[in-house]
């Protein structure tokens, strides 16, 4: 995994790998990161959740939070089917 870093990774990546929804979660994690400005050393929120089995609050990122909170959920079946529902949900959230 080289330099990517452990906020971008999706829990579930070690024991189910990549697919569909790990990178729905990470692109998730990028957004919520561009929206509020936030540095990797400011996500500590984010990834104490993951390791507690949590979704964050993510209500710093205002409009977008309910599609963001979905797309990082921490358990997979709970995000969006595919990452255009998650891309069209953000689209109507920002509007």
């Amino acid at each position: 995994m080289g330099g990517v870093q452990v906020f971008y990774i999706a829990p579930e990546i070690f024991h189910d790998g990549l697919g569909p929804a790990s990178d729905q979660y990470s692109l998730g994690v990028m957004v919520y990161q561009l929206l509020t400005g936030s540095s990797s050393q400011d996500l500590t929120q984010l990834m104490q959740a993951r390791f507690n089995g949590q979704t964050p609050d993510l209500s710093d990122a205002e409009k977008l939070a309910a599609p963001l909170r979905q797309m990082v959920h921490y358990d997979p079946g709970r995000r969006f089917a595919n990452l255009g529902l998650a891309w069209q949900a953000l689209r109507q959230a920002g509007n």
